[in-house]
This record gives structure tokens, sequence and C-alpha cells, in this order.
């Protein structure tokens, strides 16, 4: 993951930003250069995606999958999933960021739905509006004696549609289909099966790319007698014109398809998710998972963030979700994908030729959102074609047009055809995408890691009115004595309440390592949470007890009984559950005060006389249960003397 925003705000940094208004550049005509440039120069590292919704089924958890990604070739791999669902009575609504390598004619998507779903082209650009708003960022503002004592920079960033009428047709024994049509770039089919093998050969025979491993989930999902979305790209369709796929269903729950998705997925695959919806978003079969504040690298602002995250997923049985956001819909998202008459293409409808086409194209780019560029640079390229020697500069010369508007201006364009493709692939998701946004009053983004080994259960996600908002941005308060250029007596006053004592001297913009909390589980808290009821929070051995009765058990079906019967040893960083810090699940900030952490200035603990190692891990992971206990007494001791030592990593 590298979208986490590392920010170390000194109060001369706040001041310039209010009087500056923050820098913000303006888009003008000038900007189809920027977005094309960008859009060529990015990253094509296209990542193989398969998310998508889906109703409980009676029986075991293994009935409640929903589809996945596959492609028949092993360097196709699936690195990342993001998708952003609008949750309703009765109504998931998917937006689905498709990213992939490899070639147009090996591009397919094949997932199981439990209903007949309608199919729509989503917009990349409200993926970019949603993940930029709730980043995470991890800040200290320092205190104006610490910021003289030393000169010092600032980090950098660092990764904290008209698809007309359904057609029927070209069943084969076995299988049959309900519907054929085009979704902008894709041709998509939505079937049903009553056999597996016939499916597989079906998929095969009609260009829909499948591994052989895909077989056995196939059969899987034709036995619960799910319907099946299959997707490839439409002929002289390109790679660079993928873009969302929309999905809406009659169904209450949205679902991430990790049981099929290991077919092709990476170890630690980042799991990103977006719920609009009437109240804050809750994983109801995966548990919540909140991280070790203690252990983020406050100096760096939060690098360590993602490894952090993992860690903190892993403690939760690998099964967890962190809520890196939750609160009311951002009042600036009004209108920033779509408003009436914001994007007029009658200047490219009347245009006859290339120069005139591009001329309009760059007018329109300068009020497009970001994430636009890239639909709008392949759009061109179709539309717009130059010739055989110009081809290969095409970014540049669509982006700088007037050094060839003699040659432009003999091409001949049907301008009518490049503004219904825009209209079709670009304004009318975008209209969309704002529609979605604006009908909803609350956001909720979550966000996991997972290896293929973990993706044996389906994540399901609902609703929970009266849960607490969640900020993604984080503010830590730090002071400091300053003495000949040194900085003593540091003090963090962390946002959960903690707060860190430096009894040495402290370089927190040099660069130094941070060692606090070493040793101490990377998960602060671990609990289940159930719609309309209160969150049961855990320790990690019952974590791991409850996460195999959930692949037999739905999250309401577990019980005090089951519970009871869970072993209690191994807190989360957070304590026990009966005596535990305060947590983001808890609507009036229930919870003991978190102890002062004493440290040093490299963060190692500054009673070094203390060999023992709270939570377990190291050379105490084997030790007795006598040895435990006594580690445990020590720590509850200290804890009453209104101090918390952070016991060393041997």
């Amino acid at each position: 993951m590298r979208d986490v925003r590392v920010v170390v705000l000194s109060h001369a940094a706040r001041r310039h930003r209010r009087e500056t208004g923050g820098g913000a550049e303006k888009e003008g005509t000038g900007a189809l250069a920027r977005n094309l440039l960008a859009a060529s120069g990015m990253s094509r590292n296209w990542l193989a995606v398969g998310i998508f919704v889906c109703a409980w089924a009676a029986g075991p958890s293994v009935a409640r999958a929903c589809g996945g990604f596959f492609c028949a070739s092993a360097p196709i791999d699936q690195s990342a999933e993001e998708v952003a669902f609008a949750l309703s009575p009765g109504k998931v609504t998917a937006h689905v960021r498709i990213s992939y390598t490899g070639t147009a004619e090996r591009f397919a998507w094949v997932v199981p739905v439990a209903s007949v779903p309608k199919l729509g082209v989503g917009s990349e650009a409200l993926f970019a509006l949603l993940r930029n708003r709730t980043n995470p960022s991890f800040q200290v503002n320092w205190s104006p004696e610490v910021q003289s004592c030393a000169a010092f920079s600032f980090p950098s960033a660092a990764g904290a549609a008209d698809a007309g009428a359904p057609v029927a047709g070209n069943d084969a024994p076995g299988v049959m289909v309900l519907s054929r049509e085009d979704v902008g770039p894709y041709d998509a089919a939505i079937l049903s099966a009553t056999d597996a093998e016939a499916l597989s050969k079906w998929l095969t025979d009609n260009g829909y790319d499948q591994p052989p491993a895909a077989l056995p989930a196939i059969r899987h999902y034709v036995d619960k007698q799910m319907h099946f979305v299959a997707i490839k790209l439409r002929q002289n369709t390109g790679v660079g014109e993928i873009v969302p796929l929309s999905l809406e269903l009659d169904e209450p729950e949205g679902c991430v398809p990790l049981v099929l998705t290991r077919i092709a997925a990476t170890p630690d695959m980042p799991i990103r998710i977006f719920v609009v919806g009437a109240s804050r978003a809750i994983p109801k079969n995966w548990f919540h998972v909140e991280v070790n504040p203690r252990q983020i690298d406050w100096f760096s602002g939060g690098f360590n963030y993602p490894a952090l995250a993992t860690a903190a997923v892993n403690e939760a049985a690998g099964h967890g979700f962190i809520t890196e956001f939750a609160g009311a819909m951002p009042p600036e998202f009004a209108g920033t994908l779509w408003r009436l008459g914001a994007y007029d293409l009658a200047s490219v409808r009347a245009a006859t030729n290339a120069r005139a086409a591009i001329q309009a194209v760059s007018v329109l780019s300068g009020s497009l959102p970001q994430g636009s560029s890239g639909i709008v640079l392949s759009l061109l390229r179709q539309y717009a074609p130059l010739p055989a020697d110009l081809a290969p500069q095409d970014t540049f010369i669509y982006s700088f047009p007037e050094e060839h508007a003699e040659r432009l201006a003999l091409l001949t364009v049907d301008g009518a055809a490049l503004a219904q493709a825009l209209e079709t692939r670009l304004v009318q998701p975008l209209r969309e995408a704002q529609a979605l946004l604006d009908a909803a009053p609350y956001l909720t983004r979550l966000f996991s890691t997972v290896s293929p080994d973990e993706m044996n259960r389906d994540p399901f996600f609902t609703l929970s009115p009266n849960l607490p908002d969640v900020s993604n941005v984080h503010v830590a308060e730090g002071t400091g004595r300053c003495e000949g250029g040194r900085i003593l007596d540091g003090r963090l006053a962390l946002p959960s309440g903690d707060v860190i004592q430096f009894v040495s001297e402290i370089s927190p913009f040099g660069g130094t390592p941070w060692g606090v909390g070493q040793g101490e589980p990377s998960a602060e808290h671990i609990a289940l949470t159930r719609p309309n009821q209160t969150p049961v929070f855990l320790t990690r051995a019952q974590a791991a007890y409850i996460d195999t009765l959930l692949m037999t058990k739905t999250a309401e079906e577990i019980t005090s009984g089951d519970l009871g019967a869970a072993p209690k040893d191994l807190p989360t960083a957070g304590g026990m559950p009966d005596e535990r810090t305060g947590s983001n699940l808890d609507p009036g900030g229930a919870g003991r005060t978190p102890p002062v952490v004493m440290v040093n200035g490299d963060g190692s603990p500054a009673d070094a006389g203390c060999g023992c190692r709270v939570g377990g891990g190291g050379a105490s992971a084997g030790a007795s249960a006598t040895l435990m206990g006594l580690a445990l007494l020590v720590a509850a001791r200290k804890r009453r003397r209104g101090e918390r030592t952070t016991p060393s990593a041997r």
C-alpha cells in the first residue's frame, strides 16, 4: 500500500498553507497536456481485480462465496482489490476498479452472482476522489520551542453506459445465455449453468480466458445454482480502455470474493473498500482490527503503517479489516465529479478534423476530475488516430498539437461519434458516480491485507448505526525543551490518549528509527462486529478460536457459549477485553486511560531492568504458563503505577 500520506506539520507550515490557500493549481486549457502526459507516464502496473456482491446463502460459509477474477497465464497476478459499495435496504451497487497487466486478447473476468445484475460503466475518478480524501495520515504538531531547536526538513509524501438491448442466445448443452450486451469497452454475458464442465467449455470457446484451476470453483458455484457474469474486451479494444465496472443487485450486503481471488493473488494483497450508505459500515464475518498506536512511527509520519496494518490483521487470524475513515459524506464532494452544464460536448460534436477535435477535448479536459485522463487519451486514439509516422508521439501531439496543426487539420474526424463516446464512457459514469455520493449521507473506508492461504472465507460488509466517526487524520501533540540545540524531555500525546515520554535526547527530524512499542502486539483491539449489536472484544487466542467457528457459522450465530469456550490468553496491545483501552467502536469513549510510556530517545524501554515481554512473541512465545502469568502480573502492577514500560525485543 503506497497511499499513506506522510506529513509533519509545523506552526509555520500551517500558517503558510493558510496564507497561500494551499497552492492549488487551477485547471485551464493546458490541462489536457498535463493530464495526458501523466496518463502516458504513469506506471502500467495494472492490477487484476475480482470483487462483487452477493447474498448470504444457507449452510456452511463456503457457500457464501461471491466470485473472482481469473486469467489463464501465471504472470497475471491479482495484486490489489478496490471497490466502492453503495448499500441501501435490499440493494447493493458495486463500482469495481479493474486493473490488469497482459494482452487485451487474454483479459477475462468471470464472477458468480446470486441474482441477475444490471451492468454499467464505472468511473476511475470516483476512486481517485474517495482515495485522496480518506488516505490515512499521521502528523506531529511540534511546539514552537522544539521547532526552533534544530533545523530540519519535512518528510515527503510516501505512498502513507449505453449498453443497448440485451440479446440472449448462443446456448450450449448445460449452459443458458441469459443475455449478451456491450457495456462500454466490454463484451458481457450473463449465464446460468447446470454443468461445470459445459460452462468451462463455453467460456473457453467464446474467448473468456480461464485457468484450469478455476474448474473446481466453477463447479462449486454451479452446484449452488448461481448465475455468472463474464466480461472480456470487445474486438479492437485495448487494455488502455479498461474502466471500472458497475453492478447493481437486489441483495442486502457487499462481498469481496476472496475464495476465487486466491487463484491469482499475491502475498499480503491490499484490499481497500469504500462503503457509502446511511451509517458506518462494518465487516460482518471478519474481525474489526485497530492498530497499536504506539508502534506507529510518528517521527516519519507513519511510514511503517502498511507493515503495521498487515501485522495487526495477522494477529486476528489473518481475517480482519481496519476502519481508516468513517464519517459524514464530505461536503466538498458535492458537484466534484459532475454538475449540470459542466461538460459541454457541443464543440467536440461539431469538430470535423483532428485539430478541432483535439482543441475541443483540451477545453473539456480542463473541467474533468482527476482520474479522467486515461479514458480521454484512449478515446482520442480511437476516434482521432494519427498517421503511422506520428503515432509513436501521439501523447505529446495530443497534448501540444500546434506543431502539427496543418497536418491535423487535414485529418477527418467524426466529431459526433467522439462526443457520443465521451458521453457514454466518461460523462455518464461521472454523473452516476456523483448521484451515488449525493444519495448517501455517510462514507466508510476499510483496509486489509490478505495472502492466498487466508482467502478461505469471503468477507461481507453491512451497515451498523450508532458507531462513532473515525478520522483519517491523526495528529499527535509534541513538546520538548531546547538546550544547546538538543531536544530534551520530549513528549508525544497521541490522539489515542497514549502519552510517550522520552527520558533522553530525541532527534525526531533526523531519521531516528522508531522503537516504541517493540515486543507489544501490533493489534490494539480485535472485535467481532455485528449489525445493531454491541461489538465483542477478543484476545488474540479468542479470535483464533472464533475464526474457526466463522467457517461454518454466521457472525449472528456466534453465542455467548462460543465465546465462553474460547481461550482467554494472548491479550491484544490494548489489554484484556474487560480492562482494555478505548476503541473507535466505543460510542461513549469507554475504556481505561492508557498509561504513560517511558522510553529512551531511540524508543527503547527506559526501564532496562524489566526483562518481561507483554503480549508474547520472540523468546517469550515458548515460555511456560507460569512465566506468562508472571509477565502479565508485572505489567498489571506497572499499569497501577500509571506507567507502561515498553518491553525490549530480544
